[in-house]
């Protein structure tokens, strides 16, 4: 599977969604998994 980057400028009102995603990115990490979530959160950020 190819993967692609999107980056999107945020604005402070989607801050909550962004926190919330990355709680759920973070409890997903403590599960072992194929994907790198470690990766995935740095992107996040």
């Amino acid at each position: 599977m190819d993967r692609q980057m999107i980056r999107v400028d945020l604005v402070p009102t989607h801050a909550g969604i962004t926190a919330a995603l990355r709680r759920a990115f973070e409890a997903a990490a403590t599960e072992p998994c194929d994907r790198d979530f470690a990766d995935l959160l740095r992107r996040l950020n």
